[in-house]
């Protein structure tokens, strides 16, 4: 059998009725080695209102779930966890059955993907892939391990050696700086309102689609999620912004164009899913259906604000705690991640002035968990006397090399980025 249901129930029962242990079952145990949905619902709100009351219990639980601890299988099934809390001397035994039973599943659906692939054609990076899948996690103990490490890494550098980056902003100086877009890896782009956030990553999405049939992108959106698609097909087509947000101005010729420009995004049905604000639950579970390369979240204090604000009302702290989530769902799903951040509002303060890490909502938190952070400054929305075409991209935190500053070209009509050396 693939899972067991009543070591999982144990293992709840014990987090519920022995809270100190929580800690280190959470550190051993990830949400996806519980096998059902409802378990793993369980399972995270469990963790996430220990993280925030260092208390839980079954009405805590219930009162965290509100309308979906229907989900769940109700009140009552929250309390007949209880009751499936194990002696002492078995809870372990129990903590490992759940393990175990999470890794013949990973083995299994990583055999099954690579079967599947081999028989479709699969290209070498898609094949590895499904066997990183047939490997068990490792434990604290195994030996070893640092021989298993290098010729992973020495295999992975081989791959990077000959093909490059499979993913990449599109701009070839910053790739150049970053080594282009790492899977398990968060690059956090903040700047100023109006700056070109949702912009840049509108246009490192398309750039990603355009150059490999393979990418697949999925954008969470927390506001003016209609607007994406509008703002993708302007950049794809060159065709104005102001036709798609204003089609009632313009004539009937460049109105079927416009029309012509949605459809066409029609192609990347199976490779971009655009979502309107969900939880890095859901953003797991969409990782897994469609096996997303590139993830983006628009932005991280929405995204607090909406899942993770607790009743004090302390954003800092939800917004690290959102973060944290989100990187471990970068490496757990070998996804690249891009987390939009907004500036403090101290926007006259900063007019005329280069933006700086300490300019980001909860630098310090952010900063943290983020591998890259790349800030924006379009200097013509500062003054109107400077070029309107110049956009500058500052990396401020890389881990993979120096901070840098780059100069890109942007299509004003469009809002698509180009290298200087390639525009259109």
């Amino acid at each position: 059998m693939l899972s067991d249901l009543n070591s999982e129930s144990c293992v709840l029962g014990w987090m519920l009725l022995h809270n100190d242990s929580i800690p280190s079952i959470t550190a051993k145990l990830p949400e996806g080695a519980f096998s059902s949905r409802e378990h793993q619902l369980l399972y995270k709100v469990i963790a996430d209102t220990y993280s925030q009351k260092k208390a839980v219990d079954a009405v805590l639980i219930k009162d965290a779930l509100g309308a979906r601890v229907l989900d769940v299988g109700g009140a009552s099934y929250i309390a007949s966890l209880l009751a499936a809390s194990p002696e002492a001397s078995t809870k372990d035994q129990h903590i490992q059955t759940v393990w175990d039973k999470w890794q013949i599943r990973r083995a299994v659906d990583g055999a099954t993907a690579l079967i599947e692939k081999a028989k479709d054609g699969g290209s070498i990076l898609d094949l590895k892939q499904c066997l990183e899948k047939l490997q068990f996690a490792r434990s604290g103990d195994e030996r070893g391990v640092i021989n298993s490490l290098c010729e992973e890494t020495i295999a992975s550098l081989g791959h990077y050696r000959k093909t490059g980056a499979d993913l990449f902003t599109g701009f070839k100086d910053l790739d150049d700086t970053t080594g282009g877009l790492r899977r398990g890896c968060i690059y956090t782009v903040g700047g100023k309102t109006s700056h070109g956030k949702t912009t840049f990553a509108i246009n490192v999405a398309l750039n990603n689609l355009l150059k490999n049939p393979n990418t697949k992108v999925l954008y969470n959106a927390f506001e003016d999620i209609e607007q994406i698609p509008l703002r993708l097909a302007s950049m794809k087509s060159h065709l104005h912004l102001d036709w798609f947000l204003k089609p009632h101005l313009i004539q009937e010729d460049e109105y079927s164009r416009l029309t012509d420009a949605l459809t066409d995004l029609a192609q990347y049905k199976d490779r971009l899913v655009i979502v309107n604000g969900v939880s890095v639950a859901r953003m797991r579970a969409l990782c897994d259906e469609y096996k997303t390369d590139i993830a983006i979240v628009d932005y991280i204090q929405r995204y607090a604000h909406k899942f993770n604000l607790s009743s004090e009302g302390r954003l800092s702290h939800e917004i690290g705690k959102a973060v944290s989530d989100i990187k471990d769902l970068s490496i757990d799903k070998q996804v690249a991640t891009l987390v939009l951040s907004q500036f403090s509002r101290r926007e006259e303060s900063m007019r005329y002035r280069k933006p700086a890490l300490e300019d980001l909502k909860e630098s310090g938190d952010i900063e943290n968990y983020s591998d890259n952070v790349i800030l924006l400054w379009w200097k013509w929305r500062d003054n109107p006397k400077e070029m309107p075409n110049k956009y500058t991209i500052l990396v401020e935190k890389n881990k993979l090399g120096p901070r840098s500053e780059h100069e890109v070209h942007i299509e004003a009509e469009t809002l698509r980025l180009n290298d200087w050396a390639i525009r259109v």
